[in-house]
C-alpha cells in the first residue's frame, strides 16, 4: 500500500468510534470487531482461535453494508482486504511458477 493510501486509510479510522467486540455464536470466541473483521476479509470466515467456520469467503462489495456496521468501517475494511487478497494471489502465482 502506498504512503499516500495508507495516511488516508489512517485518517479514516481516527474518525471511527469503537466498534466493540464480536462473539462468533458456533464456538462462542469473543473477539475485537475491527482485528476480527480484517483477518475473516483478508482470508476465509474461521475462528482463529479454534478454527471453526468455512471456506468462504466474505463478500468485499462495499454497497452491502450490515445494518450493524458503520458504513466508513466497511468501505476501509473492504478497500485494504482487497489489496490484501490481490498481494496474496500474486504472491501464490509467483511460489507456484517458481
Amino acid at each position: 500500500m502506498s504512503n499516500t493510501a495508507w495516511e488516508n486509510t489512517v485518517q479514516e479510522c481516527a474518525q471511527v468510534k469503537e466498534m466493540g467486540a464480536i462473539n462468533i455464536k458456533k464456538c462462542g470466541h469473543e473477539f475485537s470487531a475491527v482485528p476480527l473483521l480484517y483477518e475473516v476479509m483478508t482470508k476465509v470466515f474461521k475462528c482463529p482461535i479454534c478454527r471453526g467456520g468455512s471456506e468462504t469467503e466474505i463478500d468485499l462489495d462495499e454497497d452491502k453494508v450490515p445494518a450493524n456496521m458503520p458504513k466508513i468501517i466497511k468501505k476501509i475494511l473492504c478497500s485494504n482486504s482487497t489489496k490484501v487478497r490481490d498481494e496474496d494471489k500474486q504472491q501464490n502465482r509467483i511460489e507456484e511458477n517458481a
